[in-house]
Formats: C-alpha cells, structure tokens, sequence
C-alpha cells in the first residue's frame, strides 16, 4: 500500500504599501488572476504489486462531498468569494473501519474566486497636523470595477476659524456635516 498527500498553492498578489513618517499609509492591492488557489490538499491511495501501481478505492461507499461558498453578500461588497470544497470518506458508521486519514481518497481546495472585473484594492489613510489645522482622510476603492465600492472619510478642523468639516461617501449613501463656532461665552 502506498499513500500519497499532496498539498499545493497557487496564489498571485502584487501589492505595494507605503509608509510617510507615519502620517500617510498607501496600499495597493493588484490579483491578476480570476481564481486564487490558497489550499488545494489531496490524499490518493495505491495498491502496489510488483512494478506497478492501482488506484485503491478504499471505503468509497460513504464519500461525502461538502462545497461552501461565502456567498452573493461578501461578493458585492469585495468583488471576492471564498469557497471551500472538500471530499473525505465518513467511515464513521462502518464498523472495524480504519481511521481518518487511511479510510479513502481525502480532497480539500479553499479557493479566492473574482465575482467583478476590478484589477484590485486601492486605500488610503492620510493625518496631518498643524497649529491651525487637524485633518484625517481614509480611501478605499477598486477600480475598474462594475459596481462602485468607493468609500471615503474625510474630517478636518480648523482651529483658526473654528469650523469642523466632516464627509463620508460610499455607494449607499454621502453625508456631509459642516460645523462653526460663531459665538462663545466665557464667565
């Protein structure tokens, strides 16, 4: 008998990340393929007789194949869906049976699929400060993509003309909320 595991990996990101003295993150995010294979694990077995090699099946009765999929929900909101697919023998009821891993043929892929034609994964998260000025900006997007995933944060105080200025945009809604002090009282 000869038992074989296989595990394999086939990933591809391109990215770049940038750090400005602490005040200016950038990162860039590309996934040049549709399909990410993060795992892909198989166990086969064999039966050998002389110089030669057959597939032994093993407990192939009781194979039980389970595919789950993170759905349509994450897909829209990150262009992505992770699925997993995985084959195993449930000997669990065969009585006198071996245990896992020798009951039969094992298969197991965690895959990172494309569900959108975008290129990849755009953020920024900007802070600056002076004596008169404070101002916080955060910038998510993937672009070239068919659905618009753009969110913006953007918050900046001016101590000078005490006025705040607040925006948020994203696909589902755009607040904007300006705020000044025009009158104070002291005691």
């Amino acid at each position: 008998m000869k038992v074989v595991n296989t595990w394999h990996s086939s990933t591809a990101i391109q990215g770049r990340i940038e750090l400005n003295r602490g005040r200016v993150l950038r990162v860039k995010l590309n996934m040049p393929q549709d399909k990410i294979e993060i795992l892909d694990v198989k166990t086969s077995f064999f039966r050998l007789h002389g110089f030669s090699e057959n597939i032994q099946r093993m407990l192939d009765k009781e194979e039980k194949t389970i595919n789950v999929c993170s759905g349509s929900r994450l897909a829209k909101v990150t262009g992505l869906e992770l699925c997993v697919d995985v084959s195993y023998v449930n000997a669990s009821l065969v009585e006198h049976a071996p245990y896992f891993p020798f009951t039969g043929p094992f298969d197991m892929e965690v895959s990172l699929n494309k569900r959108d034609k975008h290129s990849g994964y755009n953020m920024l998260a900007k802070r600056s400060e002076s004596k008169t000025a404070s101002t916080i900006q955060f910038a998510f997007d993937t672009p070239g993509s068919s659905i618009d995933r753009t969110l913006a944060f953007d918050l900046s105080v001016n101590y000078k003309k005490k006025q705040v200025d607040m925006s948020f945009v994203s696909p589902w809604k755009n607040i904007a909320v300006k705020g000044k002090q025009i009158y104070f009282l002291s005691n």
